[in-house]
């Protein structure tokens, strides 16, 4: 045996097609499929914040899995997925930080090192899309979007991808500058305004969907449109009566 590994930098994964959105959202819902039919085994993230979990500056999580194959091509690996609020305040600085490591299951030798940066830009906006494929309102004409970072650039695509028919897209941002700015990159292709006043874009909002770095809920279940259909891509966002009064929850995993 002779153990090779690929190395790819962030240029390498992008050329690669990582940007192909379409191709993206369906790779996501084959994944999902795959985890529900168990060839997925996904044991639960492990947090290590600094200086502590409950009020860290940065922390670094290690996200393992197996996928199972009969076509030769299975695979066991980690995510390493880091924040830091430093980075947040330096211009040109990535707020995230990922790095993937891909093993052979059966020799572990290491199969490929890669950024994982923008990799989880793209397929943390596809999970979304895919949950709103299957559970949005197939009459959805109103989206706000809470977030104007990376993912909130990959989101976008993302959402309007698996509902073109949204006629109108709500960007919100503390930040009303960064919000604005994003909505200029769309000029043209996409109906966008910006806020800064989180109560007002939801109100008529069919789709609400957040990608914050909030610690805290800051949306109220008063301030939603009867039957909107809402979905948190962190750990806070939305106050706990949004979520125990809903129709419906779905969820990736559970016990996560």
């Amino acid at each position: 045996m002779k153990p090779e590994i690929i190395f790819l930098k962030q240029e390498d994964v992008i050329e690669a097609g990582l940007l192909d959105m379409k191709q993206v959202l369906k790779s996501t819902e084959h994944t999902f499929d795959m985890l529900g039919k168990g060839n997925v085994i996904q044991p639960n993230k492990i947090f290590l914040g600094i200086p502590n979990d409950e009020n860290w500056t940065s922390y670094g999580m290690s996200m393992p899995a197996y996928i199972k194959s009969e076509d030769g091509y299975s695979v066991i690996g980690f995510k390493w997925a880091a924040e830091s609020m430093y980075n947040a305040q330096v211009e040109g600085v990535p707020y995230g930080i990922d790095i993937i490591l891909l093993s052979n299951p059966k020799t572990m030798f290491p199969k490929a090192i890669m950024d994982g940066t923008i990799i989880t830009a793209m397929r943390t906006s596809a999970a979304a899309g895919v949950c709103a494929k299957y559970n949005a309102k197939k009459d959805t004409k109103k989206l706000t979007l809470f977030g104007a970072g990376v993912i909130g650039r990959t989101m976008i695509e993302s959402i309007m991808t698996v509902i073109p028919g949204i006629k109108e897209v709500t960007l919100v941002d503390k930040d009303i500058d960064k919000a604005i700015d994003l909505k200029d990159e769309f000029k043209g292709k996409y109906n966008i305004v910006t806020s800064n006043d989180a109560k007002s874009a939801v109100a008529d909002a069919d789709l609400v969907v957040t990608e914050t770095t909030s610690r805290k809920a800051f949306i109220k279940k008063k301030w939603l449109k009867k039957n909107a259909t809402v979905i948190q891509m962190e750990a806070h966002a939305f106050e706990r009566d949004v979520m125990l009064s809903a129709d419906k929850v779905v969820l990736d995993s559970w016990e996560q």
